[in-house]
């Protein structure tokens, strides 16, 4: 494999700082041609694409002709089968089948279907009714920082906040909580799929099987005892006479979890780690936290959580001088787009009274993250009471995590002066 790529996901150096990289690539070559099987997710005999600049990016999020599912995108010749790549083990299969079966990777008029009924259960009504309840977490888990111990931001708590909040909407008794947020990670680092190892993939199809159990006695449990929850209101979703099957529900009720966790994890991490180089920001927010909503913001674009995403192409598009042809994969830097200096300002300044801030953290179109919400509230909760706190980091050598679609720290040792 060549390590001459422009992008290149596999360099130790791309993983401590993906910008140097995108800043070359929004230069240099914004609509960059990736090597035969540059990727291990790379299907054989088509095209590999890196999109970095704003326009196409977000073009590529909301044109129909850029799809999720394979089956949509494939060309005549490949055979029949769903996917190009080798079969998995039994067990592995299902895992891929049912994430695979989650709105997340699904085209209309499936997509549509799915969203319309869980849309009916993540109302901002709901979403903003969980605040006293995320408040009282917030201060529950940072209450052991104030003794001056030193104590571990991520593990102590950006991580379990999302779980705890997450684990509440789908009803997880409190005792089930750790082995609950074990099943997240696992999962979590096989979406990855520039580093999911068949070892990786084992470990999450695991999870996916337990979790997917436990989760089947809850369901059954609701059903039996409804409560004013999410996870009630998923249940009794309904949209012209259908409602989600026990499948969708299981693989819906995954989803939250995953997208929930990881992307607020990792946003908490992510903020105070940018807060701390950049005191005076720090400060202005600590003293007028009104600017919490946009401050939040400005950190999902400035060091967001899911750096990118990708698409299949289901008929030929013309980008200006390079065309795209079906069954191309295009891999789009959401991170790389939200430094795009013809639309952002000083585009490498953190400024968290940033206005307009169009950043694509979230995707767009069709596929905008339905957890968006919950992800601002739980973030603007944490971070401005982190913001006021006492807290100062202990390193100046940030262990991140080994992944390249989500970004976030393994651990950030913090105490309290």
């Amino acid at each position: 494999m060549t390590t001459a790529c422009l992008f290149n996901p596999y360099d130790p150096a791309f993983l401590q700082d993906p910008y140097a990289t995108y800043r070359a690539l929004l230069s240099q070559s914004p609509r960059l041609k990736l090597p035969e099987n540059f990727l291990q997710e790379s299907v054989p005999n088509t095209d590999d694409w890196c999109l970095s600049g704003y326009a196409d990016v977000s073009l590529a999020l909301r044109d129909r002709r850029f799809v999720r599912e394979w089956d949509n995108a494939k060309p005549a010749g490949l055979g029949t089968t769903a996917n190009p790549r080798p079969e998995p083990p039994p067990f592995i299969k299902e895992f891929l089948s049912g994430m695979n079966s989650t709105m997340l990777f699904r085209d209309p008029p499936a997509h549509t279907r799915l969203r319309t009924l869980i849309n009916k259960a993540f109302t901002p009504v709901a979403i903003e009714s969980l605040r006293p309840r995320i408040t009282d977490l917030v201060d529950y888990l940072l209450q052991p920082f104030m003794s001056g111990s030193q104590m571990d931001l991520i593990g102590d708590f950006a991580l379990p906040l999302p779980v705890m909040v997450i684990g509440e909407m789908l009803g997880v008794a409190v005792t089930d909580r750790d082995v609950f947020k074990s099943w997240s990670i696992r999962i979590a680092r096989a979406l990855d799929a520039t580093l999911a190892s068949p070892q990786v993939l084992q470990e999450a199809a695991e999870a996916y099987r337990d979790l997917s159990l436990y989760l089947k006695d809850v369901i059954a449990e609701r059903r039996q005892n409804p409560r004013e929850d999410i996870l009630t209101n998923l249940i009794r979703a309904e949209e012209d006479g259908q409602r989600l099957s026990e499948q969708e529900l299981l693989s819906s009720c995954v989803l939250l979890l995953i997208a929930g966790h990881e992307t607020t994890t990792n946003l908490i991490g992510n903020g105070f780690w940018t807060l701390h180089h950049h005191a005076s920001a720090r400060d202005l927010w600590a003293n007028h936290p009104e600017l919490g909503p946009a401050a939040v913001e400005e950190i999902l674009r400035f060091e967001p959580p899911v750096q990118r995403t990708m698409r299949y192409v289901s008929e030929p598009v013309q980008l200006d001088d390079v065309g795209l042809q079906r069954g191309d994969s295009v891999y789009l830097l959401l991170a790389a787009a939200n430094r795009d200096p013809s639309v952002f300002p000083n585009p490498d300044s953190f400024d968290i009274t940033r206005k307009p801030n169009r950043h694509l953290s979230f995707a767009a179109g069709i596929h905008f993250c339905l957890g968006a919400p919950l992800a601002r509230l739980e973030g603007d909760i944490a971070l401005t009471r982190l913001a006021q706190s006492s807290l100062v980091v202990d390193t100046e050598v940030p262990a991140w995590r080994n992944m390249t679609v989500f970004r976030g720290l393994e651990q950030l040792p913090v105490h309290a002066e």
